[in-house]
């Protein structure tokens, strides 16, 4: 089986940021090739300096949205006080802000908790705000997870079809290239 290119690449990537450090952007994108190359921890290393970087730079939706994809991710993978940790420090950095798909996002792990916890309707009620935020600002990511969600939400509250239909479509997405490679190859729509 070939390697993976992202396997190569970020070893690279990683000696070049030793010698001139990376900017946020470039940060971001050798984080989201770590993490679909199964480089959990070093993904997390480096959008957390992309968060610091965005702060240093005044950029606060973007330093919100890498806190938001740190604490996302930490909470699928059953850290919950760093989750905690990340996402408390996104909604702080939101405050004043105004509309933005940020909050969007963030309503994404407290759905995740109400379904999990058994509130499957407040839970699906979080979705499909989400997903209203998401229309407005054109954002495929943010949709498709908030689909996906609510699909999730409405099988647990025992409407199969109905909850099937959203998660084919939320894949649908995925299948066509409509979304970024975190959320098309970072297994974010096949936990449960």
């Amino acid at each position: 089986m070939p390697d993976c290119p992202g396997r190569t690449l970020i070893p690279r990537l990683a000696a070049a940021d030793e010698t001139s450090p990376l900017e946020a952007e470039d940060l971001q994108l050798l984080a989201v090739a770590a993490q679909l190359a199964g480089k959990e921890t070093e993904s997390g290393e480096f959008l957390a300096r992309a968060h610091q970087k965005f702060l240093g730079k005044g950029e606060t939706l973007r330093a919100a949205r890498c806190a938001f994809w740190l604490g996302f991710v930490a909470q699928f993978n059953g850290e919950m006080a760093q989750a905690s940790g990340w996402l408390a420090r996104a909604r702080r950095l939101l405050e004043g802000q105004g509309e933005c798909v940020e909050l969007g996002y963030l309503l994404l792990p407290e759905a995740i908790r109400l379904v999990v916890g058994g509130e499957a309707d407040k839970g699906h009620k979080a979705f499909v705000q989400a997903a209203k935020i998401a229309k407005s600002f054109g954002d495929r990511d943010l949709w498709t997870l908030a689909w996906n969600g609510q699909g999730r939400a409405l099988i647990r509250k025992g409407e199969i079809s109905r909850g099937g239909t959203l998660l084919d479509e939320a894949m649908v997405a995925v299948m066509a290239g409509e979304v970024s490679p975190l959320v098309a190859g970072g297994n974010l729509l096949q936990r449960d």
